[in-house]
């Protein structure tokens, strides 16, 4: 029994130091993982300092390059002794490279052999030759460090790129919404003009019926209200759009004087500036107007439909007398 419980012992001992080995090793590997991955923030710092630097501070760059390659050399050399890598020098550059632009181990070691080397870029095309380097060298170093760049260069371009299309589609998306109100706005005073004078001159027509009431003028403060809020252009652009619409739709229908385009634009400037000067005490500037209060805004789209109802009125009423 004694031999047995001493086999069994040995058994366990074993074991357990063969596990404690392995365990340990798992903990230096990740231990390593992690302090590349913080070395990795520092030299995305380090790196934008190098951007930043002008030709009176090369010292600066200089000197940024050289702390980051010797934290990079501190790395090897850790790692060659966490993997007992004394002739892989692909091993050990290969497993920093991985962390550093976010690859798998394999695909780390197999860009730093297959792919041309920056070192030699402004030379020749030239691989690294693993007879002819070191796990721990400040050149291999260098590589890395320049292989880094590239990527961080390449990940920025592709994340503008990225936010480019997001931002193109949005505004394209803006657009659709914009047209889609913009005709939802415009939807009711092209019809409530055109068939008022298409109809003012049906036989037996009571004309009073077509005349512009105080619903109309509620409906249509609240659209020139909303048309306002559009966006794409600024608040007077927007109101004198809407106003120039429905002029252009009784223009269209029944040749008369009516104010032209410059004309409108004034009239909306008076009265968005009569408006906003009661609160101001002052004609309001570009960024004033901008910042336009609710109950203002309500106030200049009302003005402006009253406009319009004077003005399709008009046309109306000549029309109708011009038929007899």
């Amino acid at each position: 029994m004694k031999f047995d419980e001493i086999i069994n012992n040995l058994a366990k001992n074993f074991f357990y130091y063969i596990f404690s080995k392995i365990l340990r090793q798992i903990s230096r590997i990740i231990e390593s993982y992690l302090k590349v991955t913080n070395d990795k923030a520092l030299i995305l710092l380090a790196l934008k300092k190098i951007y930043g630097t002008t030709e009176s501070e090369e010292w600066v760059r200089i000197k940024l390059e050289e702390l980051i390659i010797n934290r990079v050399k501190k790395r090897q050399k850790e790692l060659v002794i966490v993997f007992n890598a004394n002739n892989q020098p692909f091993l050990v550059n290969g497993f920093i490279l991985a962390r550093l632009i976010d690859l798998p181990l394999n695909k780390g070691i197999s860009e730093l052999r297959d792919e041309i080397s920056p070192i030699y870029e402004d030379v020749k095309p030239l691989k690294l030759n693993e007879e002819l380097i070191s796990p721990i060298s400040y050149c291999i170093a260098y590589d890395l460090i320049k292989r880094f760049e590239k990527f961080e260069v390449q990940r920025k371009t592709k994340v503008e790129e990225i936010l480019v299309k997001k931002e193109e589609k949005a505004q394209a998306q803006k657009r659709e919404v914009r047209e889609k109100q913009q005709f939802s706005t415009l939807n009711w005073i092209e019809r409530r003009i055109t068939s008022s004078l298409m109809r003012i001159s049906s036989p037996g027509i009571n004309p009073n019926q077509f005349y512009w009431q105080e619903k109309d003028t509620k409906t249509a403060t609240d659209n020139i209200k909303l048309h306002s809020e559009l966006g794409g252009k600024n608040v007077i652009a927007l109101f004198t759009e809407y106003f120039q619409f429905a002029i252009e739709k009784v223009r269209l229908n029944y040749q008369m004087n009516l104010p032209s385009n410059d004309e409108i634009l004034k009239q909306v400037n008076d009265i968005i500036e009569k408006e906003l000067g009661k609160r101001l005490g002052h004609l309001p500037k570009k960024e004033e107007i901008e910042k336009i209060l609710e109950g203002e805004r309500l106030q200049v789209a009302r003005q402006i439909a009253v406009r319009i109802g004077k003005f399709l009125d008009k046309a109306l009423y000549e029309k109708f007398k011009n038929k007899k």
